[in-house]
Formats: C-alpha cells, structure tokens, sequence
C-alpha cells in the first residue's frame, strides 16, 4: 500500500490520480491510502484499490495508454541507430520530438 497525503476536501485532480494510478500500475501495488489534511490536521482518509483511482480522479486509463502508445511508436520508429544518444523532448503539450545527438553536433 502507498500513502499519498491531500488537502481537505479537495479530493483528487486529475494529474495527482494519474500520477499515482501510473506509479502503482508500473510497480504493482494494489492501492493507495489517501490521507486527507488541512495545514498538517488530519481530517480523515480512506484506502483505494489502484484500479479505481481512475474514477476519483476523473481521467480515462484508455487515453493515458493510447498516448503512450503513440509516444513509444514515435521513438521506436527514430531510434534507429546502434550507440547514438537520442534525446527526447515536448515542445507543445503534444508535439513530441526524438533527435539523434549525433546528427545534430552538439
């Protein structure tokens, strides 16, 4: 199980819930104790199941895998060259570029 602390009353954005349904996904942990605070009081807390972090934090799993679909298709398609270093940056929140160091002189 996972502690993640939150603000009373608050519940959970969106990007919080992501964050922490990708953590527990990538390393197997079932679910999150989430424990509600306000300036360092602890107002109460409640033990969700990692599958349903998705619905407290209003994000679809589907999309978040789709894009990292399209992410990964996107470097595996440019990192073609044995020994390069590539880098991989966002320039927009969805244009994503992979460069080979090499090429570029740097």
């Amino acid at each position: 199980m996972k502690y993640k602390s939150e603000l009373g009353g608050l519940g959970l954005d969106p990007t919080t819930a992501v964050d922490m349904w990708l953590d527990n996904i990538l390393l197997g942990i079932p679910k999150v104790c989430i424990v509600e605070n306000c300036h360092g009081t602890v107002l109460g807390s409640h033990v969700v199941e990692t599958d349903d972090l998705p619905g407290h934090g209003s994000f679809d799993p589907e999309h978040i895998l789709n894009e990292s679909e399209l992410v990964l298709q996107n470097v595996f398609n440019r990192v073609t060259e044995v020994g390069h270093t590539y880098w991989l940056y966002r320039r927009k929140a969805f244009t994503i570029r992979v460069n080979d160091v090499m090429r570029l002189g740097i």
